[in-house]
C-alpha cells in the first residue's frame, strides 16, 4: 500500500484502491475527514454503535475489518466480493446422504 500521506486527499475522487487489504485506519480517517462532516459523522457512528455480543455472549465494540467493510462498502463498493459458496463439511455430507437414502 502506499503511505497514506501519498495520496491527495484535496481531490478524494481521484484516489484508486484495488484491495481492502490496502485500506487502514489512518486512510479510514483522512478519507472521511476530506469528504466532509457527514461523511466523518457516519464514521463516528459506525464506530460507536452499540456494543454486540459474539458467539460467547461476550459484549464487543465494533472491529476495524468491519468498519473497513462498511467503508468499502459506502466508498470502493468494488473491492466487496459476494461471499462465496463453501464445500459441505463432512457432517453434512453424511446428513445429506443419509437423507438421500430415506
Amino acid at each position: 500500500m502506499e503511505n497514506v500521506a501519498s495520496y491527495d486527499f484535496n481531490n478524494v475522487d481521484s484516489i484508486v484502491i484495488n484491495d481492502i487489504n490496502d485500506i487502514k485506519k489512518n486512510f479510514v480517517f483522512d478519507y472521511c475527514r476530506a469528504k466532509g462532516k457527514a461523511d466523518l459523522e457516519w464514521l463516528f457512528e459506525v464506530l460507536y454503535r452499540p456494543q454486540k455480543e459474539d458467539k460467547k455472549g461476550v459484549l464487543r465494540d465494533t472491529s476495524f475489518m468491519e468498519v473497513r467493510r462498511e467503508f468499502a462498502q459506502r466508498f470502493f463498493p468494488h473491492l466487496i466480493t459476494p461471499k462465496k459458496d463453501r464445500e459441505p463439511t463432512l457432517k453434512e455430507m453424511i446428513a445429506m446422504e443419509l437423507q438421500r437414502q430415506q
